[in-house]
C-alpha cells in the first residue's frame, strides 16, 4: 500500500510506525510543515496503563521511550494547604522534543520517508495513495477539505 500522512506529531509517527511493523512493504510517506525540532507544548507524561500498550505494540519505541523518561509512582495532591501523597500509580515524563526525535528516528529506521518544512496548501496532489491520513491537528487542513464527506 502506498499511504501519505499529513503531519507528523505523535498520532501520524506511531500511526506510521505500527503500519510499517506490520507490513514493511507499505510506502509510506509523512509531510509536515514544521521542521525536525520545532514542537509546540512541554512535555508528556505516560500512564503505565499507556506505557504498557506501547511495550505491547512495539517494544523497540517503548524502550527508547523509557530511556528517556522519568519515572515515579505517586500523585501529591494538596488541599487547603495539606497534602496527601497517593502512590501506586506508575507514571514516566518525557520532554515533547525528545519524544518526537524517538517517533521521527523509529519512523526513519523502519523506512517511512518524512518530508519536513513541506507545507501544503491543496491536500489534491497527497491524493495519489490508497490510503490518506490527516494527522494535522486541531485545525485540520483535510478535516476542513473533506469534511463533508464525511458528514
Amino acid at each position: 500500500m502506498r499511504i501519505n500522512i499529513l503531519g507528523a506529531g505523535p498520532a501520524g509517527l506511531y500511526f506510521a510506525i505500527l503500519l510499517k511493523k506490520r507490513d514493511p512493504s507499505h510506502r509510506i510517506t509523512i509531510v509536515e510543515r514544521d521542521g525536525p525540532n520545532d514542537t509546540f507544548g512541554w512535555g508528556i507524561v505516560f500512564s503505565d496503563r499507556t506505557l504498557a500498550f506501547l511495550q505491547d505494540n512495539d517494544e523497540d519505541t517503548y524502550a527508547r521511550i523509557t530511556r528517556a523518561s522519568q519515572t515515579w509512582d505517586n500523585v501529591d495532591v494538596v488541599h487547603r494547604g495539606e497534602k496527601l501523597s497517593v502512590r501506586g500509580n506508575g507514571f514516566s515524563g518525557i520532554a515533547r522534543l525528545t519524544f518526537l526525535n524517538i517517533l521521527h528516528q523509529r519512523c526513519l529506521d523502519l523506512g517511512v520517508d518524512i518530508r519536513f518544512h513541506t507545507a501544503v496548501t491543496d491536500p489534491a496532489p497527497l491524493q495519489e495513495c490508497d490510503l490518506l491520513l490527516g494527522a494535522d491537528g486541531a485545525n485540520s487542513l483535510l478535516r476542513r477539505t473533506y469534511g463533508d464527506f464525511f458528514q
